[in-house]
């Protein structure tokens, strides 16, 4: 496996997240806000949630690289806007009536069956009702 180089221990958890593909999932799973409050160093924030700053280091170099990953935070902001707009919008407006459609069937079919998932297709629904409200609102305003 391919080694990043070892992270420093200064360098903030958004800087991380944003320049190491898979930094973001790790710190995800040890509950590390590398958002709101992302900011803060590595060995910092290590300290504050008791975790091995060195060990975590160890992990984020041994992440392997993704052959796609790109740093969008240097792109020009109409290049970025594109890419969101194709890679997500366009994507999630094809696939998710396909998705409650299909979650329409499986509870149509196997009604019968204790182990259906009863409400998701009202709850996929609804999440694609409010993920469209969402995405409109980025084109209208923040786009």
């Amino acid at each position: 496996m391919t080694r990043l180089a070892l992270p420093s221990l200064d360098e903030t958890l958004a800087d991380l997240a944003t320049t190491r593909p898979g930094a973001a999932r790790v710190f995800w799973s040890r509950g590390l806000d590398f958002c709101c409050h992302g900011q803060v160093p590595l060995a910092e924030a290590c300290r504050a949630r008791g975790m091995d700053a060195r060990a975590l280091a160890d992990e984020l170099a041994a992440l392997a690289p993704e052959a796609s990953f790109e740093r969008w935070d240097w792109k020009p902001l109409p290049l970025l806007i594109m890419h969101l707009l194709e890679r997500y919008h366009a994507r999630h407006r094809a696939d998710l009536p396909a998705l409650v459609a299909l979650a329409r069937k499986v509870e149509r079919v196997h009604a019968d069956k204790p182990t259906v998932p009863r409400g998701l297709a009202e709850l996929l629904a609804r999440v694609t009702d409010e993920l469209e409200q969402h995405m409109q609102k980025e084109e209208q305003v923040l786009f």
